[in-house]
């Protein structure tokens, strides 16, 4: 691993998770591109601290503040920058956890880019999804929203 790049991320998730926020953006270039994959009501393309700046404010607000993410692995070289986290929030009183892959791109120390790549039920454990039970058990309803009209977009979405 690249001393630099990797503990340049690693800082970051850590001031993230002690809410230094300012210490996060220290180390975004100021034309930053953050890419949220799916269908979700935070999915979509950011550029700019402004922009990566209010998915933050509405990732918050939509979990009411209980949201976290739990490095497990960070593999970096010069350039890019990989962390294995699963990301952990709550919406509607119903906790759900993700297991994720955010890939980082890296110019002269700051943040050029960041993805999101959501693994897929199958790919990470046994056990069915939530999707997979609501699709089996209660097509009204999904766990991590709690709307109807949402439940085949999440699903798809925590699938790709």
């Amino acid at each position: 691993m690249s001393d630099s790049t990797g503990a340049i991320i690693r800082k970051a998730y850590d001031d993230f998770a002690k809410g230094n926020v300012p210490a996060v953006f220290a180390v975004f270039d100021p034309a930053i591109t953050w890419h949220v994959p799916g269908h979700s009501p935070l999915s979509g393309e950011y550029t700019g601290h402004a922009q990566v700046g209010g998915f933050f404010q509405r990732t918050m607000e939509f979990s009411k503040g209980a949201f976290g993410i739990d490095v497990h692995n960070v593999l970096a070289d010069q350039y890019l920058v990989i962390a294995l986290v699963t990301v952990k929030a709550q919406r509607n009183g119903v906790s759900a956890s993700f297991p994720e892959a955010h890939v980082w791109r890296l110019k002269n120390g700051k943040v050029t880019g960041s993805a999101s790549i959501k693994a897929t039920s199958g790919s990470c454990c046994r056990a069915p999804s939530p999707c997979a039970r609501a699709k089996r058990s209660d097509r009204s309803a999904h766990p991590s929203l709690g709307r109807a009209q949402n439940w085949r977009a999440t699903c798809s979405t925590i699938s790709k």
